[in-house]
């Protein structure tokens, strides 16, 4: 059609002008010429940017009215008790909130691509996580005061962290002794009555003990059993040979209760479940895992054992959980961001966080409450609180964790002597650490 219509125009503009011929040949008589007709001028269109360009803007697309939180998920668990706790809370400040979780590495990936790119209101994550954002410049200034009756260790965790617009939630990541009391008859109070545990064994089992055998985390609790925070002072510090030597004998030691091949640490849990193993060392990870078979699996909680070497109880330091505010998050918001997580500090919502996510609570007055009667872990939980103290992470805790790593399993398994995973500590130590 559009063809014709365009033929159909060029046929009328040629009678046009052969008309207008005639019409000329006909007025050379006369002295007055025609006048030439007048063009039409059509405005100069305008851009279209001229127009649209306030649309795109960013301030023409209002925020959501609905908060959105973003869950940190470092471990293998259901993030959905959490969320349910979020929830509940938020619908209890009518606060409308939306919560999804995410990989650390995908929460980093998307918090250095910007507000714009992927918006939230506030993570929840730990300590590690923390300091991950931190160095991504996307965490917001001031860390507002705590407002609750709360243990001290947490104190220490805010003020490492006064610059940054956080507030601590819980705390995760400590160890308490696990027994199934099917399979085992009491629960050893120390490392030294650790080594004899067959003797409490009351079924048939696979091995005797699990554990997270060649974790850094774990190795350098017993390196602060023995001294280690006189002498590893600064980032030149290096293992003191015999000290290295202790913890490591120790940990050979214990590591004859486990498996006889390496396993990991998915696998002890898993063997523990299933009636292979009675007893492990853990937290709040495993125990979640293992309270979900409650008809099949009688688990009995205890202080972890004492580290017969120094006489001192097995309490590692623990990864606060926070709540982590964004940079630039518009004044408004950060008040509704405040509020919510405040709520999620009173005791209601802190019982919750203990019953369902197993971890320390900031507020003592869950302790008190009343609210956690028959709740075995809590009981063995509470005395310890007071001398809980946050683990922190700087580039040289994570050195040393990571060279414990490297020689670990080979000296567990007996690939190298003791002695000779010293050296080799101190080896990978000198590659990341400033050494004189």
């Amino acid at each position: 059609m559009l063809r014709d219509v365009r033929r159909g125009g060029w046929l009328i503009l040629l009678i046009y002008l052969l008309s207008s011929c005639g019409a000329l040949q006909g007025a050379q008589a006369t002295a007055t010429p025609l006048p030439m007709p007048t063009a039409t001028i059509l405005p100069t269109p305008v851009p279209a940017t001229a127009t649209v360009a306030p649309v795109l803007t960013a301030t023409a697309v209002p925020l959501p009215t609905t908060l959105q939180v973003r869950v940190i998920q470092s471990d293998t668990n259901s993030p959905h008790p959490l969320i349910d706790v979020l929830t509940q809370t938020a619908a209890l400040q009518q606060i409308p909130i939306a919560v999804d979780a995410r990989s650390p590495d995908g929460t980093y990936t998307l918090a250095s691509m910007g507000a714009a790119a992927d918006h939230v209101d506030v993570w929840i994550g730990n300590e590690y996580d923390l300091q991950q954002l931190i160095k991504l410049g996307v965490v917001a200034a001031t860390a507002p005061t705590l407002t609750v009756d709360h243990y001290a260790f947490y104190d220490r965790a805010v003020a490492n962290n006064a610059k940054y617009m956080v507030m601590p939630i819980a705390a995760r990541n400590y160890l308490v002794s696990i027994a199934n009391s099917d399979l085992l008859a009491s629960i050893p109070d120390t490392t030294a009555n650790l080594m004899s545990i067959n003797n409490q064994i009351t079924g048939r089992v696979r091995y005797k003990m699990a554990f997270s055998w060649a974790d850094g985390r774990w190795f350098q609790m017993l390196l602060d059993q023995l001294g280690a925070s006189t002498v590893l002072t600064d980032a030149g510090s290096i293992l003191p040979d015999e000290m290295g030597l202790t913890a490591l004998q120790s940990l050979v030691d214990l590591r004859t209760l486990g498996p006889r091949d390496a396993t990991t640490y998915l696998e002890a849990t898993t063997d523990f479940v299933n009636w292979r193993v009675p007893f492990t060392i853990d937290g709040d990870a495993a125990i979640r895992r293992y309270e979900r078979h409650p008809d099949q699996l009688a688990v009995k909680y205890a202080p972890a054992p004492v580290y017969s070497a120094s006489g001192q109880r097995l309490l590692p330091p623990v990864d606060v959980v926070y709540a982590i505010i964004p940079l630039a998050l518009p004044a408004a918001r950060q008040v509704q961001v405040v509020q919510l997580m405040q709520a999620l500090q009173e005791v209601p919502a802190q019982t919750e966080l203990v019953r369902t996510m197993r971890w320390v609570p900031l507020n003592r007055g869950v302790a008190n409450s009343g609210a956690l009667p028959d709740d075995a872990l809590f009981a063995v939980l509470a005395p310890q609180i007071d001398q809980m103290r946050p683990q922190f992470y700087d580039d040289v805790t994570i050195c040393r964790w990571d060279a414990y790593e490297s020689v670990l399993p080979l000296v567990l398994l007996r690939d190298i002597t003791p002695k000779n995973g010293v050296e080799a500590i101190n080896n990978g130590l000198r590659k990341c650490l400033i050494v004189p």
